[in-house]
Parts: structure tokens; C-alpha cells; sequence
């Protein structure tokens, strides 16, 4: 199991740098609660094509990985965004990737946790809907 952080649904929480416009995934176990161990896996939670997979100057702490899922996906043609990453070194620009695919590993480098985020920034779903959709399949 994990941990969600905001756990509320509220994914668009207020923070001194803006919205939040996503959710945090705390996995598995480190040396207290709220961090995940570096190394961790992070797979895909959806079918799709990797956009990009760039360490962004000046943002916080590993890559991010951009895949646009796709028409027939659980969430289709929708930006998943997967932040504080270490891809796998064979992952590029369009890949296709299916749903519980290694897509790379919690990177370590900024608080040790994954953020996921549907949608681009400022114009972000919540992630607790994605899930809902996830566990209905899942059934």
C-alpha cells in the first residue's frame, strides 16, 4: 500500500509556490512515512505514447515523463505526467507504453515521493477520478 498526499481529493491545494495541480504518491517504505525509497519502480497507470522525457532546469528534483494516453485508454487522449522520476535509460520519445509498464524509478533527488498529474499545467483533472476508473476496470 501508500500513501496520497492531499489525501482530502482536494489535488488542486494551495502552496506559497501555487496550486499543487496534482497528487503525491508516497510507495512503499524509507526511513519515515511520508518519503519513498529511492529506486522504488513507478509503472504506468495508462496505455500511451511518451511525449517527452526531460529533467526541466530549474525544476525540483528528477525527470519528468509525458505520456499522451490514448483514444481507447482509460483516460483518453489525456497528458499523464509523472514527476521526481529516474526513467529507464531506454525510454524516449515515442515510446509506446502500456498500462503496468516499468516506465522508470522514484529518482531520489526531491523528497522522495512521485507526483502524478493529469492534464497540462493550469488546466489539471483530478486524479481521484482517474483512480475511480482504475479501480472499476481493475474489478
Amino acid at each position: 500500500g501508500g500513501k496520497i498526499a492531499p489525501p482530502t481529493g482536494d489535488y488542486l491545494d494551495d502552496r506559497p509556490s501555487g496550486p499543487h495541480e496534482g497528487i503525491d504518491i508516497i510507495l512503499g517504505t524509507a526511513d519515515d512515512k511520508w518519503h519513498t525509497a529511492p529506486g522504488t519502480p513507478v509503472y504506468s497507470e495508462d496505455n500511451g505514447v511518451v511525449i517527452d522525457c526531460t529533467k526541466k532546469s530549474g525544476a525540483p528534483g528528477g525527470y519528468t515523463i509525458w505520456i499522451k494516453s490514448d483514444q481507447n485508454a482509460l483516460a483518453p487522449e489525456e497528458d499523464l505526467f509523472y514527476i521526481h522520476v529516474a526513467p529507464l535509460s531506454i525510454l524516449s520519445k515515442g515510446d509506446h507504453i502500456v498500462r503496468g509498464e516499468l516506465i522508470g524509478y522514484i529518482s531520489g533527488e526531491y523528497n522522495w515521493h512521485l507526483h502524478f498529474q493529469i492534464g497540462e499545467k493550469h488546466k489539471t483533472k483530478s486524479p481521484y477520478l482517474f483512480f475511480e476508473k482504475i479501480g472499476k476496470e481493475d474489478e
